[in-house]
């Protein structure tokens, strides 16, 4: 199959089953299933440089829907990368050691519920809200009240506003009650602890979710107030407040301890969780950098998910095969692939026959050798992955089902010493192998093309990975702007003949045609396909929006750039290593074409001028206008840069009724300038009504009457 069309496939399939799962309900695939056929999508979008507009990859899925407010998050609600086998988690593991020398980590249930998250206002329950698309949630404020485990007010708690996250689950025990009582009155019980769990929290009327005897296992918690330093404190803090862990399943610290110490504490709380019978669905092992200070030095990568801590989960679907031989593969940025061709075996209906190896210290300490059996856990139609070694008499009593084996020879695997595609001598970065051949290696060219021109990024129609081919042998097109070059400097017709057969001048000609257009593409969708290491989507739009322009990013402090965030201390050197060699004839060249080399505000819907572009604001106490959340979505629908935090590059602190002290005496401090709400909107002329956030009872903040009707607001 064209792996375009199956990246297409892939991304549609995971789309509609996240949507079914989180408006309907409804899951037409099981966890692991999911988990497996999203890393298949991550590795195949990494290889093919593409990532579709749908993709999951690009967000967090969605549970929200209509009849409930909208509540903003402070922060994403990040999700957690998994795993499925301890070489893996050892590896990420020794990574963590490696590159940032921490050996200290929080281990803690994966608990199977609904994420939520609960601010509390000076210790008081302001708001629960759903995770939402990770920025936005649904405001289930009136039902977690109803939660028994979720304290009203916290037993210990510093001043102003503390969020708690956390996950709403449904007692085994409750749903069999409720399904029986289903059954008994003719309606259809629910599938599973978490849908039922969904379905109660997700009732408008907070009658029924208070009949149903939910429980709440808090994970997280963060303030500005806060002077914790280890994520195990935050524990602590947890339950010193109120908050509930049955025994011998809090988090906990390892203390110090090797990889292998850490892999095998693991697995030994594993086994005693599955020991406990606990009243309510768990799904792995949360393993955390301790270190609060290391967990903001590494940052994220795609704002999506944690950069600094794993799930390990377990998956019992496992064949057993034999591994006939290793092929290498180049990646865009130069990485040496392994991919391991299985004598091909059934497993869940389809026939696999190869494999992702990651690298090669990791097939080392597998101990793999062409000829020899290994055990491969997949699911659905997702590509396998090996977790072991397995023996001749397992091999000889599976093989019975499948085909004859392809012969019991041994032989050591010997990792490339050059570049698979152009024969570069390769070099090793961590763990990885790399080719260092840049744009002199046709694989790494193809792949950043393929990139530049996908919809994510500068969206040039009908530019495939035959056509980007053909140009690079025939026009020696090894540069994204190279495409700009030829259609400044050569004609429809020229490049027709170059091209040769195959090609016809209609082509050509709309070849021509979206390459122009897209010359029109914002700063951020070019900083994206330049091809930064470490660099995606997400992180290029708050670069860009951040450092306003190209020349700023090429002169940049490591301080600037770890200030922004989602970039940590090592993504900042990446950043600062790759300008130093690249930025200023990146520069050159895009002035010389006219393309963006800054980043441009985009206009508001609801108010088209942008008043407040350029301000960094801090909003404390109850605002007199909007309600609730609200007041960063206004304020950022104007152009402002909204934060929770006071620094010295806050331009205002801008108070309601009843401001945090807290962030008064860091306002001071820093020299930071503090108005009112009513202030700041005369200084700048800032509308109250018909803009996103805006309360359609201004003024009501006076009438006692209405008084009930506004929330408090000290989100940032």
């Amino acid at each position: 199959m064209d792996k375009q069309h199956h990246l297409k496939q892939l991304t549609d399939m995971l789309d509609e089953a996240s949507r079914l799962y989180y408006t309907r309900n409804v899951s037409p695939l099981t966890d692991t299933e999911f988990d497996l056929k999203f890393k298949e999508l991550q590795a195949l979008e990494r290889e093919l440089g593409t990532v579709l507009p749908n993709s999951p990859t690009l967000r967090v899925g969605s549970d929200i829907q209509d009849g409930f407010n909208k509540l903003s998050h402070p922060k994403p609600m990040l999700t957690i990368e998994n795993t499925y086998d301890s070489p893996e988690l050892l590896d990420w593991l020794i990574k963590m050691q490696s590159a940032y020398g921490t050996d200290v980590y929080n281990i803690s249930v994966k608990y199977d519920g609904i994420s939520c998250e609960l601010h509390y206002k000076d210790g008081i329950l302001a708001t629960g809200s759903t995770r939402g698309d990770k920025d936005t949630g649904d405001d289930i404020t009136a039902n977690v009240r109803t939660i028994r485990s979720i304290p009203l007010s916290l037993a210990t708690y510093p001043s102003g506003d503390v969020y708690v996250h956390g996950e709403i689950m449904m007692p085994k025990s409750v749903l069999g009650k409720l399904n029986q009582a289903l059954i008994l009155s003719g309606q259809k019980p629910f599938a599973n602890c978490r849908n039922a769990c969904s379905g109660s929290v997700k009732q408008l009327d907070p009658k029924v979710t208070a009949s149903r005897g939910l429980i709440f296992r808090a994970w997280d918690v963060f303030s500005d107030e806060m002077s914790t330093s280890l994520q195990t404190d935050k524990t602590a803090f947890l339950e010193a407040s109120g908050f509930f862990y049955e025994p011998q399943t809090a988090p906990w610290s390892t203390g110090t301890g090797t990889p292998e110490d850490i892999v095998r504490m693991v697995d030994e709380f594993h086994s005693r969780l599955e020991q406990m019978d606990l009243d309510f669905d768990w799904d792995g092992i949360v393993v955390k950098v301790d270190s609060l200070s290391i967990q903001d030095s590494i940052g994220t990568k795609n704002n999506r998910s944690i950069e600094w801590g794993i799930a390990r989960k377990w998956n019992d679907n496992e064949v057993i095969t034999r591994l006939l031989d290793v092929e290498y593969q180049t990646g865009r940025t130069g990485n040496i692939t392994p991919v391991g061709k299985l004598e091909p075996v059934p497993c869940e209906g389809v026939v696999i026959s190869s494999v992702i190896l990651n690298n090669e210290d990791y097939m080392r300490k597998l101990g793999l050798k062409i000829g020899i059996p290994v055990r491969v856990v997949r699911s659905g139609s997702v590509i396998p992955k090996v977790t072991g070694i397995a023996t001749e008499d397992e091999y000889s009593e599976a093989k019975k089902q499948y085909a004859d084996s392809a012969g019991t020879f041994y032989k050591e695997i010997v990792f490339p010493t050059v570049c698979p595609t152009c024969g570069t001598p390769l070099v090793k970065a961590g763990e990885i192998w790399k080719c260092p051949a840049g744009s002199s290696c046709p694989a790494q060219v193809q792949g950043s093309m393929e990139q530049w021109c996908s919809k994510e990024c500068m969206n040039i129609d009908g530019v495939g990975p035959a056509i980007l081919e053909d140009l690079r042998d025939s026009l020696d097109i090894s540069n994204p702007l190279d495409l700009y070059m030829m259609t400044r400097d050569m004609s429809v017709d020229e490049v027709l003949y170059n091209l040769g057969k195959g090609y016809g001048k209609k082509t050509v000609k709309a070849l021509f045609e979206s390459v122009e257009k897209s010359k029109g593409r914002p700063f951020e969708n070019i900083l994206f396909g330049m091809g930064i290491p470490g660099i995606g989507k997400e992180n290029a739009r708050m670069l860009a929006r951040e450092m306003k322009t190209l020349d700023a990013i090429i002169h940049a402090r490591l301080e600037d750039l770890t200030a922004i965030d989602g970039i940590g201390s090592v993504l900042a050197v990446n950043i600062q290593k790759w300008m130093d060699v690249n930025g200023n004839e990146w520069l050159e060249r895009l002035r010389d074409l006219g393309m963006a080399v800054e980043y441009t505000e985009g206009s508001s819907e609801a108010v088209g001028e942008q008043i407040l572009a350029g301000l960094s604001l801090v909003f404390s106490g109850k605002s007199s206008y909007w309600d609730g959340d609200r007041v960063e979505e206004m304020l950022s629908s104007l152009g402002a840069k909204c934060s929770h935090s006071v620094t010295k590059k806050t331009d205002f602190l801008i108070t309601g009724a009843s401001p945090g002290p807290a962030k008064l005496k860091k306002a001071a401090e820093m020299g930071v300038k503090v108005v009112s709400e009513d202030e700041f909107i005369g200084m700048f002329n800032v509308p109250t009504a018909g803009i996103p956030g805006s309360s359609e009872v201004k003024g009501l903040a006076n009438d006692p009457k209405q008084e009930k009707k506004l929330t408090s607001n000290a989100l940032f």
